[in-house]
Formats: C-alpha cells, sequence, structure tokens
C-alpha cells in the first residue's frame, strides 16, 4: 500500500500520527516553512505547509511550488481527510469527524458512538505557533485517545 493509499482509509488516530510523522520530516527540510494558516504554498524560498500541507508534501508527494488545498485532490477520502486535519490541528475534534464519513458508514462506531467519544476527549490543543512541542504533545494525546476508543 502507497503512502497515499494508507492515508485515504486511516482511521482519525492514524491519520493524525501520519500527519505528525509527515511534519517532523518537511520540519527538517529546509525547502519547507511551517504556517498552520496556509495549506501548501510556494514562496520564493521553497514552500509553507500546515498540518495537512506537510501531509500533501510527504505522503502525497506533492512538488514544492505546487500551490494546493485539499480541493486539488481528487480523491474524496484523502480530501476529507486533509480538511479534518486541519479541524484537529486547532482541537475542534467533533468538525474533524464529520469529515471520515467513510468510517462513520462501515466504521467500528455507528454515528452518534463516533460523536459522543469525540465529545468526551478533554485534551486542550494550544496553538501551533505558541508552543510546538505542546502542540505536538497534545495531538499525540488526542491520537492515543481516539486509538483507545476504536477511532
Amino acid at each position: 500500500m502507497t503512502p497515499a493509499e494508507r492515508f485515504a482509509v486511516s482511521l482519525p488516530s492514524e491519520a493524525i500520527r501520519i500527519a505528525l510523522d509527515d511534519l517532523a520530516r518537511v520540519e527538517a527540510d529546509d525547502r519547507y516553512g511551517i504556517d498552520m494558516y496556509q495549506w501548501h504554498k510556494p514562496t520564493d524560498g521553497g514552500c509553507v505547509v500546515c498540518l495537512a500541507g506537510a501531509v500533501m508534501a510527504t505522503s502525497l508527494g506533492a512538488p514544492v511550488r505546487d500551490f494546493l488545498v485539499p480541493g486539488d485532490f481528487a480523491n474524496r477520502q484523502i480530501k476529507d481527510r486533509l480538511i479534518a486535519l486541519d479541524y484537529i490541528r486547532g482541537g475542534l475534534l467533533s468538525s474533524a469527524m464529520g469529515m471520515f464519513a467513510d468510517i462513520n458508514a462501515t466504521g467500528p462506531h455507528d454515528w452518534g458512538t463516533a460523536m459522543y467519544i469525540t465529545n468526551q476527549c478533554s485534551v486542550f490543543v494550544p496553538e501551533y505557533e505558541d508552543d510546538p512541542v505542546a502542540w505536538r504533545t497534545a495531538l499525540v494525546a488526542v491520537a492515543d485517545y481516539l486509538a483507545a476508543n476504536g477511532l
């Protein structure tokens, strides 16, 4: 399974882990800067990306010079997961769950149960710009909570 195929069928907890791994790769790459308010935006010196943009750059293989947003991807599951990651990076877990419609239809929980589980998550997600380490720690905690609950 390719990284793109793996991302397309990922559970929410898996999507978060994939994105954090991809973000670590772009943080270590001089061609990229991090701006959680830009999807995948070329600059004079390279490209700025958000959490979802890191997935675009790494797992989805987007060229550094391409301006991309989730709508540029034809696969609905990929598009939806990219949007979900934008919600997740800001701590909006209930909104993110709505973007996992394929899982909500066929996954381990019905929609109501998945929303209940998500709403019980009490992890505070700070702004990346304020404290990248605390932000990453919070997203790992969210992923752990979701995984422990089958999401």
